[in-house]
């Protein structure tokens, strides 16, 4: 196993950037509302996601707090703790290094899913928020909500709009990819470069 020190310290590695980009946001939506009652004073988090909660909304009401939007977090943990456990048992039982490189840098797309992930379900976010809208708080989202939602969903991988309101005033919306997503990414990369690293030894 020494020869292969180098695939392995970079699976390994990769694994435990897998986990920490668990727990990381994924993905943020971001909302500054100049007055009125939904005033934040300042730049608030009101779509938040990640491996283990999943899509998070704050409704900006104090009395309400955040509700689960949609069930991203279940399907995420199973991909990442379920390549942790074969990532595991390849490694201990590790006799045909040539197959194992095959898996690892096939496998690197695991880390990838939760992107794939959220961009589908943030693309689907200007079909989700009205009706989620309409449930939680009773109300119609309002025209300028919906273009603002509309934007997101047409630029999911990141972005900014600005609109006024005559209620609102000056409203900032900025949106994008958090830090999970990236360490996800990079930990994609180390099992390709671990997958390389078993590649590169013949049994003899």
């Amino acid at each position: 196993r020494q020869k292969y020190a180098k695939g392995l310290i970079a699976v390994i590695l990769g694994t435990v950037i897998a986990l920490v980009a668990l727990v990381s946001p994924l993905y943020v939506v971001s909302l500054s509302v100049e007055k009125g009652v939904y005033a934040t004073n300042g730049t608030v988090n009101i779509i938040s996601v990640d491996g283990i909660r999943g899509a998070q909304i704050n409704t900006l009401q104090s009395n309400k707090g955040e509700f689960p939007l949609f069930g991203l977090g279940t399907p995420i943990t199973i991909l990442v703790i379920t390549g942790l456990i074969f990532g595991i048992l390849d490694i201990l039982f590790l006799i045909n290094p040539r197959k194992l490189a095959k898996k690892y840098i096939i496998g690197a797309i695991y880390p990838l899913l939760p992107l794939i992930l959220i961009v589908l379900f943030v693309s689907f976010l200007s079909d989700i928020i009205p009706s989620f809208s309409s449930f939680t708080t009773g109300q119609e989202i309002s025209p300028e909500l919906s273009d603002a939602v509309s934007q997101i969903s047409k630029s999911p991988l990141s972005g900014q709009y600005n609109f006024i309101s005559p209620y609102f005033g000056s409203i900032n919306l900025f949106w994008g990819i958090g830090i999970g997503t990236y360490l996800f990414l990079l930990a994609a990369l180390l099992k390709i470069a671990g997958g390389l690293g078993f590649w590169r030894y013949r049994e003899k």
